[in-house]
């Protein structure tokens, strides 16, 4: 029997003691927000605090967790106001969501031993992957945090209404563009990308193909 601390609560496991510490959570715990990704600690879904270290849960078993104190996401906020958790809400840096949970986790660990990092410090820090290229967006979110501080400060609605209205007329302006092409999308890449001339014929197909998926 293992015995450590999840989200400031004692835990006793009565599982095999080479158990990964992610299936624990998971499975025994019920905290699923601690996700599997590729269970070779390289994409970072699985991320948890540990006595202040970013650690990729499902490389630790259990039994290296006995005595430590481990945080998921569950507990970085318990109304989810944390500065990172708005500033990712605001700049809609999620699209499929399933990596940010690992991400906030690295950036909590981060920003809690630097209170001021580079863009180059942040892209050392997360080194987690994003199958759907969240980067930018996600450095901005984290400078966001920053300027939020310690304190929760909410962000006020208006501006997810803002953002909400934005996504909005992007659909419509989209939807008013293909109708003009009446839906033929190679017509509408070839105006985005510069005209007929200047595109081979494949090339018009091929990223026709990537905006219909």
């Amino acid at each position: 029997m293992t015995r450590f601390t999840v989200n400031d609560r004692p835990v006793q496991y009565r599982m095999d003691p080479d158990t990964p510490l992610l299936w624990a959570l998971r499975d025994a715990s019920n905290l699923t927000g601690t996700k599997y990704g590729c269970g070779t600690g390289d994409c970072g879904a699985c991320t948890v605090d540990i006595d202040g270290e970013a650690v990729r849960s499902c490389q630790l078993s259990i039994a290296n967790a006995e005595g430590r104190f481990v945080t998921t996401i569950e507990a970085l906020s318990p109304d989810r106001g944390h500065p990172l958790q708005q500033a990712f809400a605001a700049d809609n840096v999620s699209q499929c969501g399933y990596c940010v949970p690992g991400v906030i986790m690295a950036a909590s660990v981060l920003l809690r031993r630097n209170s001021n990092p580079t863009d180059e410090q942040i892209d050392a820090a997360i080194t987690n992957i994003c199958r759907c290229g969240i980067y930018p967006r996600l450095i901005e979110a984290i400078q966001r945090a920053l300027i939020l501080g310690n304190g929760h400060k909410r962000i006020a609605l208006h501006q997810f209404r803002h953002h909400h209205r934005i996504v909005r007329l992007a659909v419509l302006v989209i939807v008013q563009i293909l109708r003009q092409h009446d839906g033929n999308m190679a017509q509408l890449v070839r105006r985005c990308f510069g005209g007929a001339k200047k595109m081979n014929p494949e090339n018009v197909q091929v990223l026709s193909k990537l905006f219909l998926k």
